[in-house]
């Protein structure tokens, strides 16, 4: 197994085209975009065997849990109301990329550590978006 490098409580702090990235995905009111923007959601990272574990806390009662094994199908939430899709999860050059299993799915989630940061890239299309947290833990 790949060396886990995103243990740990990372706190949102800024963001790139998230409101953007909310309506591509499909978050048609402004007012529900301009809420979610505002929030600040820590995520913690961790491993449990072989799975690698990523809990978002979105709000005070609203947390939902990414868990994969590196080169196995898993279900990714993707929205905050807990739609998700089938991912394949993979390391590359110390990127963590999950892709869908879905040729026809045009939707890319990776998480890399920049400047000891946590970085969150979403592409759809041609859209991209970007989340950077700051470790808290």
């Amino acid at each position: 197994m790949a060396d886990f490098i995103f243990a740990g409580k990372w706190k949102m702090d800024r963001s790139e085209n998230f409101e953007e990235y909310m309506e591509k995905i499909g978050i048609s009111s402004e007012v529900e975009r301009k809420r979610a923007a505002s929030l600040t959601p820590v995520i913690e990272a961790f491993t449990e065997g072989d799975e690698w574990v990523f809990r978002t806390t979105v709000a005070p009662g609203k947390v939902y849990v990414n868990k994969y094994v590196l080169g196995e199908e898993a279900d990714q939430v993707i929205r905050p109301n807990g739609d998700s899709r089938k991912v394949v999860a993979t390391m590359e050059d110390g990127v963590f990329v999950t892709r869908p299993v879905d040729p026809n799915d045009n939707y890319l989630q990776s998480r890399q550590i920049l400047n000891g940061e946590l970085m969150y890239t979403f592409k759809v299309g041609d859209l991209v978006c970007r989340r950077f947290y700051k470790k808290i833990d």
